[in-house]
């Protein structure tokens, strides 16, 4: 608002000068024809928080949880073949 207004708008007082009151189009229109307003810059939007770092041993994880699965073991090799079966192997 660019002055103060007395009185009340739908039962509230009118914002003081330098404050933003949002109104429809048509009536914004009007105000800031008469010199009694101004457009508002509209707010930045507030970011949200981030997040803490999640700890992995707090929660189970679901199914729906995108973490990837802590690495296993190596395997164990198989147990070698015996040089009979190697050669019966080889001869089929």
């Amino acid at each position: 608002m660019k002055i103060t207004i007395s009185g009340l708008r739908d039962g509230e007082p009118w914002p003081g000068r330098g404050e933003t009151l949002d109104v429809p189009e048509s009536e914004a229109s009007q105000l800031i024809a008469a010199g009694q307003a101004e457009v508002a810059s509209k707010p930045e939007a507030e970011k949200p928080a981030p997040a803490p770092p999640a700890d992995p041993s707090a929660a189970p994880q679901t199914k729906g949880d995108q973490t990837p699965p802590a690495k296993a073991a190596p395997a164990k090799p198989a147990p070698k073949a015996s040089a009979a079966k190697a050669k019966t192997a080889a001869k089929k």
